[in-house]
């Protein structure tokens, strides 16, 4: 793992696939107020540790972790329902902010002409939305959402997807992101990840095999510009 990587050398890389959630947009802070203000409402206060647990799964598992949690009684459907509302209020009052370093970043790689794409657990009606709010509706151009694959991350499909797409091998692209799911999911895929988290939360295991911990794109971006200059 590289902690100090704007001092550092980029591996070989030919695209770069970028995850939605916490590392392009700042939503999830949203998802976790909506969740939460859904288990209330329904009369099911929901564990800080088990809204952290949500983060980055597909809306398939987080329903088998409520089930888990709560039984077989538990109202899925009125909760998928109330959580939905709760966060369209939110985020059609406030909006979605962009991750700090991202438009720098994306405007980077176009000046280098470095292809890349959206990767996300979430489905396409769901990334149009986000984007929307976050006043990024006309970026990316190529975007694999959750309902083109037949598996979410943690599998590594997405990815796989994604590389197709970009017309480039998998071990050739660049994986920005910032959940253990989605970085399990790329290095299953072959790629080179590269997470934007607090080394602190990164488990033991999952540091072999990123290539490096970032604080902020901004560090990628610095990246990019060494390796062009250098």
């Amino acid at each position: 793992m590289i902690r100090d990587a704007d001092r550092k050398t980029l591996p070989g890389f030919s695209a770069v696939i970028l995850d939605l959630d916490g590392l392009v947009v700042d939503s999830e802070p949203t998802y976790q107020a909506a969740w939460t203000q859904a288990g209330r409402y329904l009369g099911y206060p929901l564990r800080e540790n088990l809204v952290q647990g949500f983060l980055g799964r597909s809306y398939d598992r987080i329903e088998q972790l409520l089930k888990t949690e709560f039984g077989p009684g538990f109202p899925l459907e009125k909760f998928r329902q109330k959580s939905a509302e709760f966060w369209h209020a939110s985020v059609e009052r406030s909006g979605i902010p962009v991750k700090p370093g991202l438009h720098a970043l994306l405007a980077e790689l176009e000046r280098q002409a470095i292809p890349y794409c959206l990767a996300t657990n979430s489905d396409e009606i769901h990334t149009e939305k986000c984007l929307k709010y976050a006043g990024l509706g006309g970026a990316f151009a190529i975007r694999i959402t959750r309902n083109q694959v037949s598996a979410p991350k943690p599998a590594p499909e997405i990815f796989l997807m994604a590389a197709a797409r970009l017309a480039t091998p998998p071990e050739r692209c660049i994986v920005l992101e910032d959940s253990e799911t989605g970085a399990r999911a790329a290095l299953d895929a072959n790629a080179v990840v590269m997470l934007v988290a607090d080394p602190r939360d990164v488990p033991h295991d999952l540091r072999s095999g990123i290539f490096a911990v970032l604080e902020s794109l901004h560090e990628f971006r610095r990246l990019l510009e060494y390796r062009q200059h250098k």
